[in-house]
Parts: C-alpha cells; structure tokens; sequence
C-alpha cells in the first residue's frame, strides 16, 4: 500500500504506485540463500537517490504528490523547500531555457506545463536531492539531471513503463521536448542498482552507501542527528568526514551548548538562590527546574555549578536539547558571557537589587510614620470613592487644610544655626528686678 492514491469522490484508486523492493547488499552473503540468475537474465537499471513524484489529475485539477504525503509542497526532508518548490524551480528554468531556444513557445510556467499533459494519464518523476538532503550521492550540476522523468501509465492501472525511456512517436504535446530531455540520464554518482528477473525485483546497495545511509541516520534535522551521535567519537567523526559542507552548522552547535550552559546557569541562580521569580520559556524552565530538583536529592554533593548544567544537558533526549538550545538562541543573551561579561552583569544585578530593597524600605517607613486619622489606618487616608479602586494611587494625602490633627509647624530660625554662646537669652532667665520700676508718686 506505499504511495497509493485514492479518490475519495470516484471511489476508486488513481495509482498504485511502486512497491518497496527487495533489498540486498552487496558484499552480503544472502545472496547464497536467494535465487541467483545469470546476469544475461536480469534487466539492470540504475538506481538514483532522490524523492519519487507523481503528478495526476482529479477533482478539476492538477497535484503533486509523494509516496507519503498527497500534496508534494507540504512535504520536506532537510531542507528549507518542499520538494514541489524544487520541482517548480526546476520545472520553470527548464522552461525559460526551451523559450529562448524556441523549443517551447507556449509552456512559460508550472501550470502551463501540467495542462499540457493528458488528464487521464499519470506521470512518474524522480527529483534528485539537493546538497541539504543529499545523502552520498554528488548532487547534478546540469538543470536536466535534477529531475528525471521516468514514464507515465494511465490512471488506476499498475505503473508498466520501461525505466528511464519515452515514446518516441509521441508528438502531440508541447511538453514532449521536455520529457525526453528529462528522460536522458546522464551518468552521476548512484546509489545502487536495480536487477529484474521474472517477478522478482531487487535492489542492490553498495557497502559505502549503507555505511553513508547508517551515518546520517533518518532525522531531517542535521542539527539534532549531530546531537544524536556527538557521544560516539566514532560516528560524530564519520557524520564530518561524509558532510563537511556541514562543518559550520556543527560548530556553531557546540557554540550554542556553552553558550546555553552559562546562561541556564545564571537563571537557575536568578530563580533559585536570588528568589527572583522571572519569567522563563518553558522549555528553559522546566530544564531549570530539573537541575534544581537533581540539587533538593543531595544539597551537600550535588551543588550547582555550570559543569553541573553542561552534564544535565548533555543527558538529554537529542531532541529536547535542541529545543532547549533553540530557546536560549531565542529568548537569551546574543553571546556568550565571559568572566567579564558575567562579572558586570551580577554587578548590574545587585545594583537593581539594593535599589529595589532602599525603595522599598523608604516606602515602608513613610507608611509607618504617617500619623493615624480618627482611628484609622494609614490605608484609610483615601476618599470611599477611591478606597476600593483598582487603579489608586499608592499613597494618598489629603490637603494640608483639610487635616485635623496635623502636627505643629516648627518655623526654622536663624538661631538655630549659631553656638550655644551666641544664643541670645532666653527670655524666662532675665531678672524681674531689671524690669522693676519704681511707682510714681502720688500727689494729694
């Protein structure tokens, strides 16, 4: 059932497509317990690496689509473009190329293309990899080598076509310059080959290939695949020695794990030891939490230090680190923090800290000096319609002249500014007796 197509509205199937083959290696010694032929019996083809399409029409339209997926440009495998966006391209620059040569005056885009070919008709193609998907094969140089047309068979009957060759005879439509074109293979770098006798069909890998095949292993991700083999030397060598182009994005792996070292770090220690409760991904944080719940198991043994997270880390599911590491590239620090760095940013911290602490402790004590009124608290010190705001100030106060009890307003002297000695005296010191004059006398 691989690759087959249904019509849910005609009820009936559009194509059956192609079978997994029997697969042998070559230096294998199965061979011995199968049926050998004589190679003059077998019909050998040449096996491409590359993504099977399969173009059909139904429901008043034109698809593309792949052994997995019926809508070839909602499939991918490492690489940024669907495998329709790569048959486009190269569709579109075939074309570009046959109307300067005026071998096709009338097919100037995809849609064009497909109308031309006959609706009842389904047509095969292999497109070959790119050099973000390709495996061991060399990727072709020449725009006709990308993508290979292989025959057509009519719809909802077995595929029956000879590999790789095109009706000669076949003159009715614009597209048959193209198709033979596509159907000339030029020799490349295969993956194999295949060999048909009878009703048996196999395909023959070649040692390097199955080698190339293990190494790469099946995640589309090359990132994640270099996190699923970065503990075996033997491997993450072997995955460099077979994509060096890869070389780059490797390094810039090992870049992100130091740099997400150093930053989980500081964010266990902004969460945990500063009680700081700031906002992670989740990602982050429930790594944060992990580390903190391996410290809460032994608080003596298991301290926290940034070889403590480099270990945790490398402990992870490959693909948990990678979102992991996504996430610090996303929402952390653009680099990574030296000593330097991490130095000037504690400091920066404490400084926000102690400022945060030395207002706080200002407000509290304005809150306990503000003398109470009638018996209430300070709280209370707002009018009922603003008591119950959500949006009220923090502190409110009313009107000097509004308040009753307002303590006693102590005028500043210039007095109080001078020596105890050049005080003036007070007035309760000086004598009566300097102020005492004698009473007139009275006249009788």
């Amino acid at each position: 059932m691989r690759g087959w197509i249904y019509s849910v509205e005609t009820k009936k199937c559009l194509s059956t497509g192609c079978g997994c083959p029997t697969e042998w290696e070559e230096m294998s010694e199965q061979h011995d317990s199968q049926e050998v032929v004589d190679d003059a019996s077998w019909r050998i083809y040449e096996s491409m690496e590359g993504t099977m399409l399969r173009v059909h029409h139904s429901s008043g339209r034109w698809h593309v689509s792949t052994n997995r997926k019926l809508n070839a440009y909602q499939s991918r495998w490492s690489s940024p473009r669907t495998f329709g966006d790569q048959m486009e391209a190269v569709l579109r620059h075939l074309l570009e190329t046959q109307e300067d040569d005026g071998t096709a005056p009338n097919l100037h885009t995809m849609s064009s293309f497909l109308e031309s070919l006959d609706p009842s008709h389904v047509y095969c193609f292999i497109l070959r990899n790119e050099e973000s998907n390709r495996i061991q094969c060399t990727v072709p140089e020449a725009w006709a080598d990308k993508l290979v047309y292989v025959g057509h068979h009519p719809l909802g009957a077995p595929p029956a076509f000879e590999a790789w060759t095109f009706a000669e005879d076949d003159n009715e439509r614009q597209a048959h310059a193209l198709l033979s074109k596509l159907s000339t293979l030029r020799r490349q770098t295969v993956e194999g080959t295949w060999r048909e006798v009878h009703a048996l069909v196999v395909k023959v890998f070649s040692d390097a290939y199955r080698e190339a095949v293990r190494v790469r292993g099946a995640h589309p991700n090359i990132r994640v695949r270099y996190l699923e083999v970065r503990a075996d030397a033997e491997l993450r060598e072997a995955l460099i020695r077979y994509f060096p182009f890869y070389r780059p994005i490797f390094d810039e792996v090992e870049h992100a794990l130091h740099h997400a070292t150093l930053y989980l770090h500081g964010a266990y220690v902004t969460r945990y030891i500063r009680n700081d409760r700031a906002v992670l991904p989740r990602d982050e944080f429930v790594f944060v939490k992990k580390v903190h719940e391996h410290y809460l198991q032994d608080r003596e043994k298991n301290r926290i230090y940034p070889q403590t997270i480099r270990t945790i880390l490398e402990a992870l599911p490959p693909a948990q680190l990678h979102r992991v590491l996504k996430s610090v590239q996303e929402h952390g620090a653009s680099t990574p923090r030296d000593g330097r760095f991490a130095r000037e940013e504690e400091r920066a911290r404490d400084d926000r800290y102690h400022a945060r602490d030395a207002r706080d402790a200002r407000d509290a004590r304005d809150e306990e000096h503000r003398p109470p009124r009638d018996g209430r608290s300070s709280r209370d010190y707002r009018p009922r319609e603003e008591r119950h705001h959500h949006h009220r100030p923090r502190y409110y106060e009313r009107p000097r002249e509004e308040q009753r009890y307002a303590p006693p307003r102590r005028e500043v002297m210039a007095r109080d500014f001078l020596p105890r000695s050049l005080e003036p005296p007070s007035p309760s010191v000086v004598t009566w007796a300097s102020v005492v004059r004698p009473a007139p006398e009275t006249v009788t």
